[in-house]
């Protein structure tokens, strides 16, 4: 009978990024790479007082009585093999995850480890980016004070067979405790002035008002989009510092702009008080600060105001044609703009339940303006949402109610970027790619910053088989918004891409990518699920498949067929082969 011992220990799991991929590029130099990088392990993980007990295929893991030493095994183990591949080829270099977690495992008499520590493990690896590091919370906890490395929430994430969601750490590499390294960590500045508004404080004492300080923030960020000589990050990324202590130097660095805006909002009776304040991030200098007291009806008089002075500010050198931007329309009826934010702010939880809640606000915001451009389009918004993540059996009605209310919306505001992006969705799901694109482009035309526009875009391009425009497409929605909630969607299309062009590793790639940023997001298991199926890893596209159905438990052959807009019906069958692989059902 084999002896077992149970042990609280440190466990690293690591596993080399694009495996299958190297392997099938040239497999000696692919080998030749992986015992060299198995021979840093060995050294760090044995100077750190750890035990490597299993390297199967691509993979290693150890334990360690201290956490503090698995950490820093870990951290020194990715520097040595980063410098190992300075100067070697992109397509030649190997990049190791590496999750480490602290908890219980089963110790066999000749060394071997299981249990849900190791299972938990497996899946911070699994989160990792190719060349990062992963910490749980329980190791975070016992490291965050003891080492000189920064540390990143990753949030929670579901594990299989784990009851509860384990939260996760993102070691920030060649940083110290107190943040992210200055240069490491900051995002090259564009060639035009760049600037992000963060979300305004509501002041009005009242929470029910958040909606209200939401939307003047995100007013101000279609002002300054619509400006092409600025370069003005996505609302998605900003708004992910809403409620938070913020360093608007760091900010600056984190999304790569020169200016910051803060503001915020008071709303009293029939009575705002909007104060907004511009901030240079490379030095955390004040640049222009002000604040508008007036009756609601002035409302948009206030945020063009404060567009216009911000423009002047950063941009002194425009003419005054370069500054001439377009501006949506106003509503007739200021109850019915009321409605329309209420809307937007449930839209932009994106989520079929979210959607269902926006659409009576939307709707009513028509009924009191029936020339509401921004009622029409959050309708539409709401409707072509549904048809995209709802039942099939709805599908074909969500379709036509959002493309007559898109339509509708650029009748009554040929300046509205969204409503024509929105039509570019419609068209896209109804297969009409050349007009879809049309649309997309012209919204793009009408705000170069508009990254959901880029990122649809770019969902056309990977169903038509052009998967470098829709790489482009993506790295530039993900640039504009490089902190969007969204991501997982663009990572998603990404992996679209990949797939049409075989490249089922490269879409692995994308999909795990985009499970970090969001693990409940049907289309990255749905990509992850069919490009295992197709790279011949079945187990692997069960379990992709059975992650699919926990989040999307409707989800099946027949829907995917109906949702996914795919130009070419053999790829379109390459890739529910590949979910039937993983035993997806048929209906």
């Amino acid at each position: 009978m084999v002896e077992t011992k149970r042990r609280l220990t440190a466990i690293l799991a690591a596993d080399v990024a694009g495996y299958s991929r190297l392997m099938a590029a040239d497999e000696h130099a692919t080998l030749v790479s992986l015992n060299a990088c198995r021979d840093i392990f060995r050294e760090e993980v044995a100077s750190h007082g750890g035990r490597i007990v299993d390297t199967a295929g691509d993979s290693v893991l150890a334990y360690f009585d201290s956490v503090v030493e698995a950490v820093k095994s870990a951290v020194a183990v990715q520097s040595k093999i980063d410098k190992r591949n300075e100067g070697l080829p992109r397509d030649k270099r190997m990049a190791f995850r590496i999750g480490v977690n602290l908890g219980d495992v089963i110790e066999q008499e000749d060394g071997t480890i299981y249990g849900d520590g190791v299972n938990i493990a497996a899946r911070l690896e699994a989160l990792a980016e190719p060349g990062g590091v992963m910490v749980s919370d329980d190791a975070f906890r016992q490291v965050r004070k003891r080492l000189d490395v920064g540390f990143e929430d990753a949030g929670e994430h579901e594990i299989k067979n784990i009851p509860e969601p384990v939260r996760t750490h993102r070691v920030l590499l060649g940083t110290t405790s107190t943040g992210r390294d200055p240069e490491a960590a900051s995002l090259a500045l564009p060639d035009k002035p760049s600037i992000a508004v963060l979300p305004f404080d509501n002041l009005s004492g009242d929470p029910g008002q958040e909606y209200f300080a939401d939307g003047v923030a995100e007013d101000i960020i279609t002002g300054l989009s619509h400006d092409r000589a600025l370069f003005v990050i996505a609302r998605n990324s900003t708004f992910t510092y809403k409620g938070k202590p913020v360093n608007v130097v760091q900010v600056g660095r984190e999304l790569g702009v020169r200016y910051v805006i803060e503001g915020s909002v008071r709303k009293a009776g029939s009575r705002v008080r909007i104060s907004a304040q511009l901030i240079d991030a490379t030095s955390g200098n004040h640049l222009w600060a002000d604040h508008y007291d007036r009756e609601l009806e002035d409302i948009f008089a206030v945020q063009d105001d404060i567009t216009s002075s911000v423009t002047a500010t950063v941009a002194p050198e425009l003419m005054a044609a370069e500054m001439d931007r377009s501006r949506r329309k106003s509503p007739a009826n200021l109850d019915s703009w009321d409605f329309y934010l209420r809307a937007i702010w449930f839209i932009h939880k994106h989520t079929l339940q979210s959607f269902a809640e926006a659409l009576p606000l939307a709707e009513e915001a028509i009924r009191l303006d029936p020339d509401s451009a921004l009622g029409f389009t959050a309708f539409a918004w709401c409707r072509l949402s549904q048809a995209t993540f709802g039942p099939v059996r709805s599908r074909d009605e969500s379709l036509v109610a959002g493309l007559d209310a898109a339509t509708r919306a650029v009748t009554l505001d040929p300046g509205n970027p969204m409503a024509h992006g929105l039509l570019g969705q419609a068209d896209t799901q109804l297969r009409k790619y050349s007009e879809a694109s049309r649309w997309l482009k012209r919204a793009i035309e009408l705000a170069p910053n508009f990254a959901l526009g880029w990122g649809w875009l770019g969902l056309i391009y990977a169903c038509t088989g052009e998967r470098e425009q829709a790489v482009y497409a993506i790295e530039e929605a993900l640039r504009l918004s490089p902190r969007d909630p969204l991501a997982a969607t663009w990572f998603s299309i990404t992996g679209l891409a990949e797939f049409n062009a075989e490249h089922y590793d490269a879409a692995i790639d994308c999909a795990r990518r985009g499970q970090e940023r969001n693990p409940n997001h049907p289309g990255i298991w749905r990509v992850l699920a069919a490009s295992y199926g197709q790279a011949g890893r079945l187990e692997e596209a069960g379990a992709a498949v059975a992650q699919l159905r926990r989040v999307a438990p409707d989800i099946t052959i027949e829907s995917t067929r109906a949702q996914l807009p795919w130009s070419d019906a053999a790829v379109a069958e390459r890739y529910l082969d590949g979910l039937r692989k993983g035993r997806l059902p048929e209906t």
